[in-house]
Formats: C-alpha cells, structure tokens, sequence
C-alpha cells in the first residue's frame, strides 16, 4: 500500500521561513493515499468522515484530531463536507526526543479532543496564523 501512496514535499506545504503553516480547509473531496516529507496535526471542526491511517479505518467528525509523521500514509473520505485545522510543520521545529518518541510510537496518533479541545484549538491556530 505504501508503494502506491504519493510523498508531499515540505517545500510545497511548509513555511520555510516558520517552519510551520497552520491553513483552515474546508474540503468535500476524497484526498488520494498519501504521505509528507513533514509532519501534520488535523483537527476536525465540522463534518464527517473517514480517515485510512496506516491501513486502519478511523471515524472523523468534530474533535477529531491526529498527527501524522512522515513514517505515516494516509488517506481522508469525507461523507459530507470537512471542516479542519491543518498544521504543517517539519522536523527541525520539535526536538529531537519528540522526534524520535512520535516516530518510533507503536500505535496511529488519532483521538478526541471534546468540545472544550476543540474551542481552544480554534483559538490557537488564529494566533498562529499571525
């Protein structure tokens, strides 16, 4: 399965000047099997949908979020339309003790942040976005 999946390059999707790009998306389309040259947070605003993450299927809808390293393929079905926080970021902003634990981890980083998760994360990522 990873031999089909397409690599996002960090100089397409990262700020390479921060380091870090954090975009709001809001999508209605299946995105192909991928994988990035960077890291990536997701936090599900709205909608709902399906997350193919390593080959295990995950449900998607508000306060869904995951992170995905470059070790990770993905693919995101969304059954109505998405509304999500992105965070792009590559390796030389987080440590490297973060780098080594998120990459050797032995299970997919995907949960719930509940509501109240959700109402900071929204506030957050504006102030990134600055």
């Amino acid at each position: 399965m990873r031999d089909s999946a397409v690599v996002l390059s960090s100089k397409e999707w990262v700020d390479g000047k921060r380091k870090v790009t954090v975009t709001r998306k809001i999508t209605n389309e299946d995105s192909i099997l991928h994988m990035h040259e960077y890291f990536e947070m997701e936090i599900v605003l709205g909608g709902q949908g399906t997350q193919d993450l390593n080959g295990n299927g995950y449900s998607l809808r508000r306060g869904t979020v995951y992170l995905l390293s470059p070790v990770d393929f993905h693919r995101v079905t969304p059954q109505d339309t998405l509304e999500l926080i992105n965070v792009s970021f590559d390796h030389g902003s987080i440590s490297a003790r973060l780098l080594n634990e998120i990459i050797n981890r032995n299970a997919d980083m995907i949960f719930d942040l509940g509501e109240e998760g959700v109402r900071q994360a929204e506030f957050f990522a504006e102030m990134l976005k600055k």
